[in-house]
Parts: structure tokens; C-alpha cells; sequence
């Protein structure tokens, strides 16, 4: 009798905290649907035979993308070896260069589970592709053919941002990323090299004014891990009903009865979903202006918190699948501030070889060589110039201006590790 006393208060808090709730409607963050494209005009045809046109030495057995930069690597600045290399991967620059000239990436629709949703048939294939059209770049470069190195950087912010449509995960976007950000850094490179031509700088111009914001495809990232994040919770509710078989009707009981109150999936879902949305509703906003989230720290649970929490399996579930609004819009910021940045050194590269000086404010630029100052999109102000240092700068996540003082950054940028993010304007040694 005492011991159904003692028990009445543990039964009646799982019972009114167990409830699961209705489910949620999902339309909002459904994928974009899919645009419907021949076989010749869907670059996802050529991206899907790399893999099998790439040609290089793999003594080691090495990883596909490591053995292709140890390759490039070893070739180093010997152009005779350079040159046979690309010639032996022409088959695959060709099929990138030809993906190029699509307009779409449709990938074939995939069933929904876990493993099929993370198939990435080419995503490796594509950090090779950085790998080799970088090394066709240099060639270019050092061989001073300028018109095919920089037809070579449109072929790889072309095929960076086909990698990041209909993304069936964020790592479908991550791929195409570092193609567009080793582009951009490369047509930076470019544009401070003063043996181009007016007209070639002109080309420069008009292929960084073509980059859009990344803030529509990183969306339509999030929306794609949200279906990867219901599906893992899809797939957990069926494993740990899966467990219940075999057991006798008296655990069973007991295990339901637990499970029903540490695991609401209804709830699990909405926790996904809703921090998704504030990631999307976010995104656009300068750094300055977003919402923090701090990640939820769940931790390691203590027993008592696994016996008692409400939805304590869902929670430590759902803590998964999230993504830290704050990391996702410095990121945003990251990506259109280089954009940025890329802009105005072609910029101002183009006016010092047409007026013979460089500008003493960015606004000097406008409306000849940009249509506007382009912002700083961690603040939301224009971008920095400081003449002197011969730089442009942005605050970046110190939202401190500290007047572009500081080590310049190179092609691998890593914004939280500087407190602004220094490019450098000009190069008068030629390469």
C-alpha cells in the first residue's frame, strides 16, 4: 500500500508530462522543387563521370583527393610536367568545362532514408575538380596566357555554384563553397597582377559582378538537413520500437511506457524545424543584427535526468541534427564579404590602370567601376578602405574597426581567427 502511495506522484508526472503533441506542418521548409532538364543541359551529367575521368599516380593507395593534390604538388612549377598532367586529365576538364555552361543541377530524387539521403556520388570528385582546375589556372598564369586562366576561374565559380543547387544535404553545399571561395581568391590573385590588360580586368569585373549573395542557397541547404534531421528521427523511433521485439509482455510494457515519455517525436520534429526556421529567418540579417542561439548543451545526462526529463532522448536527438544560428550567419556574412571584398579589388585594380593612380575613397569607384560601395555584411556599412595600408577590410565577428591593421588574408580564409578580415589591394613584383 505504501509503496502505490509513493508511486502515485512518479506516475502521475510521466503521465502529464508523456503527452506528445499533434504534428506540425513542414510545407515552409520543404526543398524547392526541381527544375525539369534534359541529360545535356543537367551538369549533374558530367559531374556524375569524373570520378572515372581523372588520371593520376596513386602509389600509396591514398585517399582519390589526396593522391590527386600530392600529384599536382609534385609537379610543382615545372611546366613541361604541369602540362602533361592537364593533358592527361583533359577528359575531365572537359567535362567540367562543359557542366559549366548548364543552368541546372537536378540530381535524381532519392528515398528517404538516411543512407540514400547522405549518398554523395561526386562531392569528393568535385574537391578534385578545385584541385585540378587550380593547377590548369596557374598554368595559364605562369604561362601568361591570362584569357584561359581567367576562363578556367569562371569554369569553377560556374561548376561551385551548380554543386550548391538542390543540395540533398549541407555537404552538397559545402562542395560547391570551396570551389566558388578557391575561385574568388584566385581572381583576387589575378586582378593585382599589373601585366593585365585593361580589357582582361574588365573580365574580371564582370565575372566577380556575377556572383550572387549566398544567402538563397544556403537556405535551401538548411531546408535539406531539416528532411535529413526528421528522417535520423524517423529511423530512431522504428530502431527502438524494432527493440521491443522478443522481449517479454511485462518488459515490453515497461520499456513502452519510458520510451513514450523520453521520446516524443512530435516534439523532436518541432525542435528541429523551429530552430531551422530561425536559422532561415536569420540569414539575410548583417552579424550585428542576428539573433544568438547558443547551441543547446546537453551534455552528458545523469541517470536521474534520463529517468525524469521530458523528451530526454528526442532532446539529445534533435541536438544533432541543429546548426548554431550564430555560426551559420557569420558564415553567410563570411562567403558575401569575401564576395565583396573580390569586387572592389577588381575594382580598384581596373581604376588604377585606366586613371594611372589609385582611388583615394571607394566611392571614387562608383558609378564607372561599381555600382554602389558594396556593404560590409557584418555591419551592414560599407566596406573599409584604407589608402595607405592599401587594403580593404571588413569588421568581421569583432564588429570592431581597427582601421585594416593587421596580417592580410590569403586563399584559406578563416574569418573567426582574424578580428577584421584584411584583403590586400595591390601587387607591383610581377609573378
Amino acid at each position: 500500500m505504501l509503496l502505490t502511495i509513493l508511486l502515485i506522484p512518479f506516475v502521475a508526472y510521466f503521465y502529464t508530462t508523456g503527452h506528445d503533441i499533434p504534428p506540425d506542418d513542414f510545407s515552409d521548409l520543404a526543398p524547392a522543387p526541381m527544375a525539369e532538364v534534359a541529360d545535356g543541359d543537367n551538369a549533374h551529367t558530367y559531374f556524375a563521370q569524373l570520378p572515372d575521368a581523372f588520371v593520376y599516380p596513386n602509389p600509396d593507395n591514398n585517399l582519390p583527393t589526396d593522391a590527386m593534390r600530392c600529384h599536382f604538388k609534385n609537379v610543382g612549377t615545372n611546366l613541361t610536367e604541369l602540362a602533361q598532367a592537364l593533358a592527361e586529365n583533359e577528359a575531365a576538364l572537359g567535362l567540367l568545362r562543359r557542366a559549366a555552361e548548364c543552368e541546372h543541377r537536378v540530381p535524381p530524387p532519392v528515398a528517404a532514408n538516411l543512407n540514400e539521403l547522405l549518398a554523395i556520388p561526386y562531392d569528393g570528385a568535385l574537391f578534385m575538380a578545385n584541385i585540378l582546375l587550380l593547377a590548369s589556372i596557374k598554368f595559364g598564369i605562369d604561362t601568361g596566357d591570362f584569357d584561359a586562366a581567367i576562363g578556367d576561374m569562371r569554369t569553377l565559380l560556374r561548376c561551385g555554384k551548380l554543386a550548391r543547387q538542390n543540395p540533398g544535404a549541407m555537404i552538397n553545399w559545402i562542395s560547391g563553397n570551396v570551389l566558388d571561395r578557391a575561385a574568388l581568391a584566385e581572381i583576387r590573385n589575378l586582378a593585382r597582377d599589373p601585366r593585365l590588360s585593361e580589357q582582361q580586368l574588365r573580365r574580371l569585373a564582370k565575372l566577380s559582378g556575377e556572383i550572387p549573395s549566398y544567402t538563397s542557397s544556403m537556405r535551401e541547404a538548411f531546408k535539406a538537413e531539416v528532411v535529413v534531421g526528421l528522417v535520423i528521427n524517423d529511423e530512431f523511433i522504428a530502431e527502438m520500437y524494432a527493440n521491443l521485439d522478443g522481449k517479454s509482455p511485462a518488459e515490453k510494457m515497461v520499456r513502452s511506457f519510458f520510451f513514450k515519455h523520453h521520446y516524443l517525436p512530435n516534439r523532436t520534429r518541432l525542435l528541429i524545424a523551429e530552430t531551422y526556421r530561425s536559422a532561415i529567418r536569420e540569414l539575410p540579417k548583417p552579424y550585428s543584427e542576428a539573433e544568438r542561439l547558443v547551441d543547446p548543451d546537453y551534455g552528458k545526462p545523469s541517470v536521474v535526468h534520463l529517468l525524469l526529463a521530458n523528451n530526454a532522448y528526442g532532446k539529445l536527438l534533435a541536438s544533432t541534427a541543429l546548426v548554431s544560428i550564430e555560426s551559420a550567419v557569420g558564415n553567410r556574412c563570411a562567403f558575401d564579404g569575401e564576395v565583396n571584398a573580390t569586387k572592389i579589388t577588381v575594382a580598384c585594380n581596373l581604376f588604377r590602370k585606366v586613371t594611372g593612380r589609385k582611388p583615394l575613397a571607394l566611392d571614387e569607384l562608383v558609378p564607372d567601376y561599381l555600382d554602389s560601395v558594396p556593404p560590409d555584411p557584418f555591419d551592414d556599412a560599407p566596406f573599409r578602405y584604407n589608402h595607405d595600408l592599401g587594403v580593404v577590410y571588413s569588421v568581421g565577428t569583432s564588429l570592431s574597426d581597427l582601421g585594416g591593421v593587421g596580417t592580410p588574408m590569403t586563399g584559406g580564409l578563416n574569418w573567426r581567427h582574424n578580428r577584421n578580415a584584411i584583403f590586400k589591394l595591390w601587387e607591383d613584383i610581377v609573378r
